[in-house]
């Protein structure tokens, strides 16, 4: 859906406008667009419409999925690009020895969806779309010691999504066709309220040289919408997001201005269920991942630890990227 949200909608504007161009112009004169569009025409638009939007607030707010840049690749048009800035993290009320360590999370987030639009019929510019996300959502949860290397995590996350679409009609078909359902299909916004329950599991291998951690979630996502400006969009979405990785820690191995650096390396895997997988196009995709953490460090006493990153991701028609900072509080 990221991938063909734009061709979708026009496609099914297409479909509805039967009737000459003369005659449509007239019949909106007298009614609104919601109005014109039959119940099953407008059933496709708003889950077209809402189902991008669950995915744009999942990638912007899901702690299993990170920042970075993804190309959605298509061969029959220009790759749809997705920018995606995350910065959520937790802060530990308690001792990480204790068997319970409750703690609390927040943060914020911030996505770009952005496509360009081949002219539909005739000659002309391009048209350009782009959704911005912008997210900022708490919670709480604890962690909770089972054994001396196995951990349960159950956490609840509430998040408020503020989500935008700009639409630039730039050839003469948008301007004579799509513009008419100007703030309802393109140009509109939308707020959304999402509930977060999720569970994870992790296990602690403590060598001589290394921390080796298998560990896997999964998040349970309801997002609904509280405010819009468009008589069609009506977000009202459960999705399902499973995260396995594996993380390696490997202490003091390098170490800059005498403060000793962690290595992490990490591979894992997202897997995305419900409406996430047919709002977003993906079935799941995976990532590499590097990162150099100064931990338990001093001197920013802000973050417990903080350090730099890169990750590569990759999946059926995706890849992405990240390089940038990394820390904890």
């Amino acid at each position: 859906m990221f991938k063909d949200l734009n061709m979708k909608l026009i496609n099914i504007i297409v479909a509805l406008t039967l009737v000459s161009i003369f005659q449509l112009t007239t019949i909106l004169q007298a009614q609104s667009t919601s109005e014109l569009l039959p119940p099953e025409i407008r059933s496709e638009v708003k889950n077209a419409l809402s189902g991008t939007l669950n995915g744009l607030v999942i990638f912007g707010s899901a702690s299993t999925i990170g920042s970075g840049y993804f190309s959605f690749e298509q061969t029959d048009s220009a790759d749809t690009k997705l920018d995606v800035l995350r910065l959520f993290n937790e802060y530990s009320l308690a001792e990480k020895d204790e068997k319970y360590s409750p703690f609390i999370n927040f943060g914020i987030g911030q996505v770009k969806l952005s496509e360009q639009i081949s002219p539909l019929e005739g000659n002309g510019d391009n048209d350009f779309s782009r959704i911005n996300t912008f997210s900022v959502g708490a919670g709480l949860g604890v962690d909770i010691a089972l054994s001396e290397n196995f951990y349960l995590t159950p956490v609840f996350d509430f998040i408020y999504s503020h989500s935008q679409n700009d639409y630039d009609f730039n050839n003469e078909f948008s301007q004579t066709i799509l513009a008419l359902f100007d703030k309802n299909v393109f140009n509109w916004d939308v707020e959304t309220l999402s509930y977060n329950p999720g569970l994870k599991a992790r296990y602690e291998i403590k060598t001589d040289s290394a921390k080796i951690i298998p560990s896997v979630s999964y998040t349970q996502i309801y997002i609904d919408s509280i405010s819009t400006n468009s008589d069609i969009i009506d977000v009202s979405t459960t999705s399902g997001v499973l995260n396995s990785r594996i993380r390696v820690e490997i202490p003091d191995l390098l170490c800059f201005n005498e403060i000793p650096l962690t290595l992490i390396p990490q591979f894992s895997r997202t897997d995305l269920y419900k409406d996430a997988r047919s709002g977003t196009g993906i079935k799941n995709f995976h990532e590499v991942s590097l990162a150099l953490l100064a931990k338990d460090q001093q001197f920013l006493p802000i973050f417990k630890d903080i350090g730099i990153s890169a990750g590569y991701s990759f999946g059926e028609d995706i890849t992405g990227w990240r390089v940038g900072l990394e820390g904890g509080f």
